[in-house]
């Protein structure tokens, strides 16, 4: 069975009240008539637009929370890595010389590709 996005759910209480909208806008069409249809219409395209504009801001600060979460993962590894790899780099270069120093450089560089490819 496809997975049904809580978006488009017709359990989601927002769901019930575009019905409601809808369902007083077609009511409000048949009591005033056809005259009205037009302003009816706008008002009901109002009305949906405002709550696209909810869900669209509900789905953006998500995403900006996970970015920033991501942000923050992405810190609590670098900054590790970073101040072990100034004290491997200098110990490498002292021990192995330029050879040492670029090794060092390079599992730097192996671990860094290792958490982004992961974390994606």
């Amino acid at each position: 069975m496809p997975k049904v996005s809580k978006f488009r759910s017709k359990d989601h209480p927002e769901a019930h009240r575009v019905q409601e909208d809808l369902a007083a806008a077609v009511a409000a069409r048949r009591e005033l008539g056809e005259q009205y249809e037009d302003h009816v219409a706008a008002a009901l395209a109002q009305r949906i637009e405002t709550f696209i504009d909810e869900r669209v801001e509900v789905a953006m600060e998500r995403t900006r929370k996970r970015a920033r979460s991501d942000s923050e993962a992405f810190l609590k590894v670098a900054t590790p890595v970073l101040g072990f790899g100034i004290v491997l780099s200098i110990v490498g270069a002292i021990v192995a010389g330029s050879n040492g120093f670029l090794a060092v450089l390079g599992m730097i560089f192996l671990i860094n590709v290792i958490w982004l490819w992961r974390s994606r």
